[in-house]
């Protein structure tokens, strides 16, 4: 069953992370046939319709706030007061260097695949997420 959005601000994950503020979207199973603006609209592109009333349509995430690089510090200190500036700002400045961020991010990313994140979406993060961290922390002394 071919089922649609509309009326809905998509943002995509594509590689310009496009944005439709007026948009529509239909997908199949797990397909997405088509997206745009809703100046393309098409009432019999889908058999059902859900109404986004304006609100934000973008793609699932199982984190969208990780710090895959901070995996070994992961819960250090979670019941102690200002636990940032006591523990972790400090290990940060000491410890973290680009082959640390480069094990727990792959680690993270292998973590990630336990509630089914699908793997296209772990290829993106290493192909967009992983440069990055290379060339902040080259720059490192």
């Amino acid at each position: 069953m071919k089922i649609g959005y509309k009326n809905v601000w998509i943002l995509t994950m594509d590689m310009d992370f496009s944005e439709y503020p007026k948009g529509f979207l239909v997908f199949e199973e797990d397909k997405i046939l088509s997206l745009g603006s809703m100046e393309e609209y098409r009432e019999d592109s889908a058999e059902y319709w859900i109404d986004g009333k304006g609100g934000i349509l973008m793609p699932g995430m199982i984190n969208g706030h990780v710090h895959c690089g901070m995996i070994p510090f992961r819960s250090l200190g979670d019941d102690t007061k200002d636990r940032l500036r006591r523990f972790l700002f400090p290990l940060e400045r000491d410890c973290v260097n680009k082959a640390l961020i480069e094990k727990s991010s792959a680690y993270a990313m292998a973590e990630m695949r336990f509630p089914g994140l699908p793997p296209s979406v772990i290829c993106t993060m290493r192909k967009i997420l992983l440069p990055k961290w290379r060339r902040r922390w080259e720059c490192v002394p």
